[in-house]
């Protein structure tokens, strides 16, 4: 019996369809949602994303409970206004990364737990198209230097290709066991990579088990939902699972190793899979 439900939000339950289900998901999708969480199935949200892109979520489907942000840097539960973890990154990485990146021409975003940092002089078309993905306006700096005494949580590093993403990783190899770096992607964004820097030892499935463990909720009763490779790291730790339409080929099979029963792969994201998944588990 399912339990609780873990859902990533971009390319689950936001799709690309500006104004229908981007920023944010399908009014059928919200309601769902909502009637998920008024028969008592806690809905946790899962986001490599900044905590304002998926608050809207929260608030309309009144999902009270825990929520995972930042790829696990941050589990609040924003209806109670209650912080249950907050990993900061150390500040000389801080320094060590932003200096580093900058000098090597990347687009940057920084963040603390309730606002994020671009620096004027890279202002951009892609500011416009993450204010839109993120639902807020960033904090302007003339220099990241302005912010190295605030608390960090996440760095996001963008690059346009395969070969800037190398340059980037390479760029701080001689820290990268000091930090987590995971990449991603955006279906708002295209083809662009999105690196999520964070404090060592931080990830989505560190996350879920603080989350479920304080809901007092077995994995196994627990259905987690993806559509990116990187999100079978929590996936697999739950009971149930699927995969979107939109989803990786290589996550589509491997959500087929929990057996029959236990695994569906739903339509599209754009065409409300995500509603036909819940359908499939009787929800």
């Amino acid at each position: 019996m399912i339990k609780a439900i873990v859902f990533d939000v971009d390319g689950v339950l936001k799709g690309s369809k500006e104004g229908i289900n981007f920023p944010i998901p399908h009014a059928d999708v919200i309601q769902k949602l909502k009637t998920l969480r008024e028969e008592g199935i806690p809905v946790i949200l899962c986001s490599g994303n900044y905590l304002h892109s998926i608050l809207k979520i929260i608030q309309l489907a009144n999902l009270r409970n825990p929520h995972i942000s930042d790829r696990g840097a941050l589990i609040v539960d924003p209806l109670d206004g209650v912080v249950l973890e907050k990993h900061l990154l150390q500040r000389k990485y801080v320094k060590e990364i932003i200096k580093t990146i900058l000098s090597a021409g990347f687009y940057m975003e920084v963040y603390s737990d309730n606002e994020y940092f671009v620096q004027k002089s890279q202002v951009s078309e892609l500011t416009k198209k993450r204010t839109v993905i993120l639902q807020e306006q960033p904090v302007l700096v003339d220099s990241f230097e302005e912010i190295f005494s605030k608390d960090i949580i996440k760095i996001n590093i963008f690059s346009k290709n395969e070969e800037e993403k190398e340059k980037a990783t390479k760029a701080l190899s001689h820290i990268k066991n000091e930090i987590a770096i995971v990449w991603l992607s955006n279906p708002a964004t295209g083809t662009m990579h999105i690196a999520n820097v964070t404090s060592k030892d931080i990830s989505k499935p560190y996350a879920v088990q603080q989350v479920l463990q304080r809901m007092h909720i077995n994995s196994k009763d627990v259905l987690g939902v993806g559509d990116t490779l990187s999100d079978w790291e929590f996936m697999s730790l739950c009971g149930y699972t699927a995969a979107m339409g939109n989803a990786d080929s290589a996550l589509k099979e491997l959500v087929k190793t929990k057996g029959e029963g236990k695994y569906f792969i739903a339509p599209h994201v754009d065409d409300n899979g995500v509603l036909e998944a819940l359908k499939h588990f009787s929800l």
